[in-house]
Protein backbone atom coordinates (compact mmCIF):
# COMPACT_ATOMS: atom_id res chain seq x y z
CA UNK A 1 0.00 0.00 0.00
CA UNK A 2 1.30 3.13 -1.55
CA UNK A 3 0.16 6.78 -0.07
CA UNK A 4 0.72 9.29 -3.23
CA UNK A 5 -0.17 13.10 -3.59
CA UNK A 6 -3.37 14.13 -4.79
CA UNK A 7 -2.60 16.18 -7.98
CA UNK A 8 0.53 14.46 -9.44
CA UNK A 9 2.54 10.72 -9.23
CA UNK A 10 4.83 11.29 -6.17
CA UNK A 11 8.41 10.43 -7.01
CA UNK A 12 8.97 8.35 -4.15
CA UNK A 13 6.03 6.36 -4.97
CA UNK A 14 6.90 6.03 -7.90
CA UNK A 15 10.65 4.69 -7.75
CA UNK A 16 9.74 2.16 -4.98
CA UNK A 17 6.59 0.63 -7.68
CA UNK A 18 9.76 0.45 -9.97
CA UNK A 19 12.05 -1.58 -7.49
CA UNK A 20 8.83 -3.63 -6.99
CA UNK A 21 8.62 -4.68 -10.75
CA UNK A 22 4.99 -3.63 -10.31
CA UNK A 23 2.51 -3.75 -13.18
CA UNK A 24 -0.89 -3.80 -11.81
CA UNK A 25 -1.61 -0.32 -9.89
CA UNK A 26 -5.23 -0.28 -7.70
CA UNK A 27 -6.19 3.61 -7.45
CA UNK A 28 -8.74 3.76 -4.00
CA UNK A 29 -10.84 7.11 -4.23
CA UNK A 30 -12.27 9.33 -7.38
CA UNK A 31 -10.75 11.50 -8.86
CA UNK A 32 -11.08 14.36 -6.22
CA UNK A 33 -9.04 12.78 -4.32
CA UNK A 34 -6.11 11.27 -6.81
CA UNK A 35 -6.05 12.71 -9.89
CA UNK A 36 -7.09 11.78 -13.25
CA UNK A 37 -3.64 13.39 -14.64
CA UNK A 38 -2.46 11.04 -11.92
CA UNK A 39 -4.02 7.88 -13.45
CA UNK A 40 -3.09 8.76 -17.19
CA UNK A 41 0.52 8.92 -15.65
CA UNK A 42 0.34 5.49 -14.10
CA UNK A 43 -1.34 4.66 -17.31
CA UNK A 44 1.22 6.01 -19.59
CA UNK A 45 4.51 4.57 -17.58
CA UNK A 46 3.01 1.64 -18.35
CA UNK A 47 0.99 0.34 -15.42
CA UNK A 48 -2.47 -1.58 -15.56
CA UNK A 49 -4.84 0.74 -13.49
CA UNK A 50 -7.93 0.22 -11.93
CA UNK A 51 -10.06 2.91 -10.07
CA UNK A 52 -11.98 1.50 -6.77
CA UNK A 53 -14.03 4.59 -6.30
CA UNK A 54 -17.85 5.69 -4.65
CA UNK A 55 -20.14 8.46 -4.29
CA UNK A 56 -18.24 8.99 -0.61
CA UNK A 57 -16.36 7.24 1.71
CA UNK A 58 -18.76 4.93 2.85
CA UNK A 59 -19.72 3.83 -0.94
CA UNK A 60 -15.97 3.32 -1.81
CA UNK A 61 -15.55 0.58 1.45
CA UNK A 62 -18.75 -0.79 -0.30
CA UNK A 63 -16.60 -1.22 -3.47
CA UNK A 64 -13.50 -2.41 -2.10
CA UNK A 65 -15.21 -5.15 -0.03
CA UNK A 66 -17.13 -6.18 -3.04
CA UNK A 67 -13.57 -6.71 -4.85
CA UNK A 68 -12.82 -9.33 -1.82
CA UNK A 69 -15.46 -11.32 -2.72
CA UNK A 70 -18.54 -12.72 -0.42
CA UNK A 71 -17.64 -13.02 3.31
CA UNK A 72 -19.48 -14.57 6.39
CA UNK A 73 -17.33 -11.81 8.59
CA UNK A 74 -17.97 -8.10 8.41
CA UNK A 75 -15.87 -5.55 10.30
CA UNK A 76 -18.10 -2.57 10.60
CA UNK A 77 -15.96 0.72 11.88
CA UNK A 78 -17.32 4.80 12.42
CA UNK A 79 -16.18 6.79 8.65
CA UNK A 80 -15.36 9.94 10.95
CA UNK A 81 -12.50 8.83 12.13
CA UNK A 82 -9.63 6.63 10.92
CA UNK A 83 -7.96 4.98 13.94
CA UNK A 84 -10.39 2.49 14.55
CA UNK A 85 -10.33 1.22 11.12
CA UNK A 86 -6.68 0.81 11.36
CA UNK A 87 -6.60 -0.81 14.39
CA UNK A 88 -8.68 -3.36 12.79
CA UNK A 89 -7.22 -3.35 9.72
CA UNK A 90 -4.43 -6.03 10.19
CA UNK A 91 -7.12 -8.20 11.35
CA UNK A 92 -9.19 -7.79 8.57
CA UNK A 93 -6.59 -8.73 6.25
CA UNK A 94 -5.02 -11.28 7.70
CA UNK A 95 -8.71 -13.33 7.89
CA UNK A 96 -9.75 -11.62 4.12
CA UNK A 97 -12.94 -10.00 5.79
CA UNK A 98 -13.81 -6.27 4.35
CA UNK A 99 -14.19 -3.14 6.60
CA UNK A 100 -16.79 -1.30 6.08
CA UNK A 101 -17.41 2.41 7.00
CA UNK A 102 -20.93 3.68 8.42
CA UNK A 103 -22.42 6.92 9.61
CA UNK A 104 -22.99 6.95 13.32
CA UNK A 105 -26.72 6.57 13.09
CA UNK A 106 -28.28 5.39 9.03
CA UNK A 107 -26.86 3.05 7.28
CA UNK A 108 -26.21 4.29 3.44
CA UNK A 109 -28.19 2.61 0.19
CA UNK A 110 -25.35 1.27 -0.81
CA UNK A 111 -24.20 -0.45 2.68
CA UNK A 112 -27.89 -1.81 2.92
CA UNK A 113 -27.90 -3.12 -0.69
CA UNK A 114 -24.04 -4.88 0.08
CA UNK A 115 -25.35 -6.11 3.26
CA UNK A 116 -28.75 -7.75 1.65
CA UNK A 117 -26.55 -9.53 -0.94
CA UNK A 118 -23.59 -11.14 1.31
CA UNK A 119 -24.07 -14.23 3.55
CA UNK A 120 -22.64 -12.32 6.62
CA UNK A 121 -23.17 -14.48 10.02
CA UNK A 122 -21.08 -12.29 11.78
CA UNK A 123 -20.35 -8.53 12.03
CA UNK A 124 -17.41 -6.96 14.75
CA UNK A 125 -18.45 -3.40 15.77
CA UNK A 126 -15.70 -1.32 16.80
CA UNK A 127 -17.26 1.32 19.38
CA UNK A 128 -20.02 2.13 21.34
CA UNK A 129 -23.24 3.18 20.37
CA UNK A 130 -22.05 6.98 20.66
CA UNK A 131 -20.03 6.16 17.49
CA UNK A 132 -22.12 3.43 15.88
CA UNK A 133 -26.08 3.39 16.67
CA UNK A 134 -27.71 0.40 17.40
CA UNK A 135 -29.99 1.33 14.61
CA UNK A 136 -27.18 0.78 12.44
CA UNK A 137 -25.42 -2.29 14.29
CA UNK A 138 -28.69 -4.14 14.30
CA UNK A 139 -28.64 -3.89 10.34
CA UNK A 140 -25.76 -6.34 10.47
CA UNK A 141 -26.34 -9.93 11.42
CA UNK A 142 -24.98 -11.05 14.90
CA UNK A 143 -23.19 -7.72 16.04
CA UNK A 144 -20.32 -7.92 18.23
CA UNK A 145 -19.38 -4.94 19.89
CA UNK A 146 -15.26 -4.14 20.90
CA UNK A 147 -15.68 -1.20 22.74
CA UNK A 148 -12.99 0.84 25.00
CA UNK A 149 -13.60 4.71 26.24
CA UNK A 150 -10.97 6.16 23.42
CA UNK A 151 -8.92 4.94 20.12
CA UNK A 152 -6.29 3.75 22.22
CA UNK A 153 -8.77 1.39 24.47
CA UNK A 154 -10.54 -0.04 21.50
CA UNK A 155 -7.13 -0.62 19.60
CA UNK A 156 -6.38 -2.72 23.00
CA UNK A 157 -9.34 -4.28 22.71
CA UNK A 158 -9.39 -5.41 19.54
CA UNK A 159 -5.83 -6.60 20.02
CA UNK A 160 -6.59 -8.46 23.69
CA UNK A 161 -9.99 -10.10 21.47
CA UNK A 162 -7.89 -11.51 18.80
CA UNK A 163 -4.13 -11.41 20.06
CA UNK A 164 -3.93 -15.28 19.25
CA UNK A 165 -3.84 -14.57 15.78
CA UNK A 166 -1.23 -12.92 15.73
CA UNK A 167 2.70 -13.12 16.39
CA UNK A 168 3.21 -13.03 19.97
CA UNK A 169 6.91 -12.51 20.25
CA UNK A 170 6.97 -9.21 18.03
CA UNK A 171 4.66 -6.03 17.38
CA UNK A 172 4.38 -2.72 15.46
CA UNK A 173 4.37 0.34 16.73
CA UNK A 174 2.21 3.42 15.12
CA UNK A 175 1.41 7.12 16.65
CA UNK A 176 -2.58 7.28 16.74
CA UNK A 177 -2.28 10.67 16.24
CA UNK A 178 -2.10 10.61 12.14
CA UNK A 179 -3.10 8.04 9.80
CA UNK A 180 -0.48 7.77 7.33
CA UNK A 181 2.06 6.26 8.98
CA UNK A 182 -0.39 2.90 10.63
CA UNK A 183 -2.03 2.80 7.20
CA UNK A 184 1.09 2.34 4.89
CA UNK A 185 2.65 0.15 7.83
CA UNK A 186 -0.77 -2.10 8.06
CA UNK A 187 0.63 -4.36 5.03
CA UNK A 188 3.95 -4.60 6.61
CA UNK A 189 2.40 -5.52 9.86
CA UNK A 190 -0.33 -8.29 7.84
CA UNK A 191 3.01 -10.07 6.08
CA UNK A 192 5.24 -10.53 9.48
CA UNK A 193 2.24 -11.59 10.89
CA UNK A 194 2.32 -8.24 13.53
CA UNK A 195 -0.13 -6.58 15.69
CA UNK A 196 -0.13 -2.77 15.72
CA UNK A 197 -0.36 -0.89 18.54
CA UNK A 198 -1.51 2.73 18.54
CA UNK A 199 0.14 5.03 20.77
CA UNK A 200 0.48 8.94 22.02
CA UNK A 201 3.05 10.15 23.44
CA UNK A 202 1.74 9.80 27.36
CA UNK A 203 0.70 6.22 26.52
CA UNK A 204 -2.96 5.16 28.06
CA UNK A 205 -2.85 2.78 31.29
CA UNK A 206 -4.60 0.16 28.80
CA UNK A 207 -1.74 0.77 26.45
CA UNK A 208 0.62 0.20 29.10
CA UNK A 209 -1.40 -2.76 31.09
CA UNK A 210 -1.46 -4.43 27.61
CA UNK A 211 2.42 -4.26 26.92
CA UNK A 212 2.92 -5.63 30.51
CA UNK A 213 0.69 -8.17 29.43
CA UNK A 214 2.68 -9.35 26.90
CA UNK A 215 6.05 -8.38 27.63
CA UNK A 216 7.29 -11.69 28.85
CA UNK A 217 7.51 -13.11 25.81
CA UNK A 218 8.81 -10.08 23.80
CA UNK A 219 11.41 -9.97 21.10
CA UNK A 220 11.24 -7.29 18.54
CA UNK A 221 9.46 -3.85 18.03
CA UNK A 222 8.66 -2.10 14.71
CA UNK A 223 8.18 1.74 14.69
CA UNK A 224 6.24 3.43 12.37
CA UNK A 225 8.11 6.90 11.65
CA UNK A 226 10.96 8.68 12.36
CA UNK A 227 12.38 10.67 15.95
CA UNK A 228 9.82 13.46 14.98
CA UNK A 229 6.88 10.95 14.52
CA UNK A 230 7.70 9.05 17.55
CA UNK A 231 10.26 10.92 20.01
CA UNK A 232 12.74 8.11 21.51
CA UNK A 233 11.70 9.01 25.05
CA UNK A 234 8.48 7.59 24.02
CA UNK A 235 10.28 4.26 23.04
CA UNK A 236 12.04 4.44 25.84
CA UNK A 237 8.87 4.35 27.99
CA UNK A 238 7.31 1.20 25.82
CA UNK A 239 10.48 -0.72 26.15
CA UNK A 240 10.78 -0.16 30.14
CA UNK A 241 7.60 -1.84 30.38
CA UNK A 242 9.16 -5.36 29.06
CA UNK A 243 10.93 -7.48 31.04
CA UNK A 244 13.13 -8.58 28.61
CA UNK A 245 16.49 -7.43 28.67
CA UNK A 246 16.84 -4.78 26.31
CA UNK A 247 20.07 -6.29 24.62
CA UNK A 248 17.94 -9.07 23.88
CA UNK A 249 15.13 -6.72 21.71
CA UNK A 250 15.00 -6.77 17.52
CA UNK A 251 14.27 -3.17 17.43
CA UNK A 252 13.61 -1.25 14.17
CA UNK A 253 12.22 1.40 12.49
CA UNK A 254 10.66 2.08 9.05
CA UNK A 255 10.61 5.67 7.85
CA UNK A 256 10.98 7.74 4.69
CA UNK A 257 12.99 4.75 2.27
CA UNK A 258 14.67 3.19 5.28
CA UNK A 259 14.97 0.39 7.23
CA UNK A 260 17.11 0.48 10.20
CA UNK A 261 18.10 -2.42 12.29
CA UNK A 262 19.65 -2.38 15.48
CA UNK A 263 20.51 -4.74 18.32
Amino acid sequence: MLLTDKDSLNSNTLSVLQDLKVKNVYLIGGSGVISTEEENSLINAGYTVKRIAGEDRYDTAVKIAEELGDSNEVAVTTGNDYADALSIGPLAAEKQIPIILVPRDNITSSIENYISSKPITKAYIIGDQDIISDNVADKFSNPIRILGADKYARNVAILNKFWTGFDHNKFCIAIGENFADALAGAVYAVKNNMAVILVKEDLTSQTKNFLQTISSSLSGITVFGGENVVPSSLLQTIMNTSSTSKDKLDFGSIYGQTYINNH
